[in-house]
């Protein structure tokens, strides 16, 4: 009989460590073990096996817990702001709030701490959900365990198993969606996740592709140089702008409304004679500013452009950019980035600020397998896109595709693709459109992932504004467009309510 049935694991917490604390769910009527009590208002060593049962140790714990979370959205430099936000939390917990002295010097240990979001936008603590997190924590049931510097936990091979998904970050903002979800984003990469509790206060939580109006596809222009066949818009090397005065004015309203992420294309965005400007002087805040790219040596192409020097125009980029889709045709193609992006590309993993995610956008067609392979080979994160037969490729091939994307499905590198989409590690994804048409080429091929690795509802929440005709729809290939009334928050959540929610093409024969 095994000393006790996990029923669920607690997100968040470090499970293969020697100072591993975990939070375990007894089955109702099962005995949890005694206490092993330690004070956690007290200056302690760190490493201290304890078991948290009773309900005054975790009231204790919660406080230590609010205190570094305090600290880590501050600046510990800053007491008062520290001050601030644990008080912010605090407000919520039973007991009486730790004194400054405490409140900086208490820990729980460098591996754990559930993460507790910043409101985005703002300076402060999300109250609503970190009182979520306390409740479920005090629940009877609910036992906290820490094993030291021990042996390993009996349980740590199940726990391994649950915590493939880590709400991993030190950068995470949060926006309510109704009284029992959140979107969760870490602004410096880009990962999000939907965060749902139940009545009893359990939380699920499922990895999700930028959705949102929480994330906006915005069209500057219908201009590019570049004539490629597979592209879904119609774009033409003289065509029109937008007034770069609206997409500021965008941001602004963008930012009232909580949206959180904001992904610029065209036509081609660094052909717009004021995207350099727009960069300088726009105030982004918490929104994730991204653009994707034909343009396969931008830096050199926009600095030459505009006067300025490559190397400060790598700094704006590195400032105001989150991340930076490459859309890629050949292997020759990926190697010409390969080349001209060497310096944003050779990123540091240890400080993920310093430079965006750089993402190579893959359309299946010939040559993607030595595409993967090569992106493969150098540690890139690649996202395979469904074909869209709109715009100038109204008129594809759709049995070529068919046959290709067949093919794809067979390579033994996609049998992990969702899960990858879900992990922090993550380095190969797919789009929603490339998930319709694999279902319709190969039913069967879906059923072998894990379903919180992608949503159907995906894009409920995504719109497409194209700037120059001033519209929105939900998305830039299909949908019900309704006409803009201007660019503050009320006009575009006005807009938002009458577009309803677009289903992608399937790949039908």
């Amino acid at each position: 009989m095994p000393f006790m049935t996990i029923t669920r694991v607690r997100r968040r917490w470090a499970t293969n460590s020697s100072s591993t604390h975990s939070i375990l769910e007894f089955e109702p009527g099962q005995e949890s073990p005694p206490p092993i009590p330690r004070d956690w208002k007290a200056i302690a060593k760190q490493y201290e096996p304890f078991v948290i049962s009773d309900r005054p140790t975790k009231i204790d714990y919660l406080h230590a817990m609010a205190a570094g979370e305090a600290r880590a959205a501050g600046s510990r430099s800053n007491v008062a702001e520290c001050r601030r936000r644990y008080i912010q939390l605090a407000s919520v917990l039973p007991g009486a709030p730790l004194d400054a002295r405490s409140m900086m010097a208490v820990s729980l240990d460098n591996m754990i701490g559930y993460m507790v979001p910043r409101k985005i936008h703002t300076r402060d603590m999300d109250v609503d959900y970190f009182e979520r997190i306390a409740r479920f924590i005090l629940a009877e049931n609910v036992v906290v365990y820490s094993n030291g510097w021990g042996p390993a936990l009996p349980w740590k091979d199940k726990l391994k198993e649950e915590f493939r998904d880590l709400l991993a970050g030190i950068s995470m903002v949060s926006r309510r969606v109704d009284e029992n979800e959140w979107t969760l984003l870490d602004v410096f990469n880009g990962k999000k996740f939907s965060v749902r509790f139940d009545e009893d206060g359990r939380q699920t939580v499922i990895s999700l592709a930028p959705r949102a109006i929480e994330t906006v596809d915005v069209s500057i222009s219908n201009a590019c140089r570049r004539q490629c066949p597979f592209c879904y818009r119609a774009s033409v090397p003289e065509g029109p702008l937008a007034d770069i005065r609206h997409l500021k004015a965008l941001v602004g309203g963008l930012k009232d409304a909580d949206a959180m992420e904001m992904v610029i294309g065209g036509g081609e965005p660094t052909e717009h004679p004021d995207f350099y400007r727009f960069l300088m002087d726009a105030d982004f805040g918490d929104l994730g500013v991204s653009f994707t790219t034909r343009d396969l040596d931008f830096v050199r192409t926009l600095s030459r452009a505009v006067g300025v020097g490559e190397d400060e125009l790598l700094f704006l980029i590195r400032k105001n950019i989150k991340a930076i889709g490459l859309s890629v045709q050949t292997i020759e193609e990926v190697k010409e980035a390969e080349r001209n992006f060497s310096t944003l590309l050779d990123r540091d993993f240890d400080h993920p600020v310093d430079n965006p995610q750089m993402v190579f956008h893959i359309i299946p067609g010939p040559g993607w397998r030595e595409m993967l392979n090569a992106l493969n080979e150098n540690g890139r994160m690649a996202l395979i896109l469904g074909m869209k037969f709109t715009g100038r490729n109204a008129d594809g091939d759709r049995r070529e595709y068919a046959d290709t994307l067949g093919e794809m499905l067979k390579d033994e590198r996609l049998k992990t693709v969702m899960k990858n989409c879900a992990s922090w590690h993550g380095r190969l994804g797919v789009d929603t459109q490339f998930i319709v048409d694999a279902a319709t080429i190969n039913p069967e091929w879906l059923k072998r992932f894990r379903r919180e690795s992608w949503s159907d509802l995906e894009g409920e929440r995504s719109v497409f504004i194209d700037l120059l005709e001033g519209i929105m729809a939900p998305c830039s290939f299909g949908g019900k467009q309704v006409k803009l009334e201007g660019f503050d928050a009320s006009a575009l959540l006005s807009a938002f309510g009458r577009i309803g929610t677009y289903k992608p093409i399937s790949c039908e024969l």
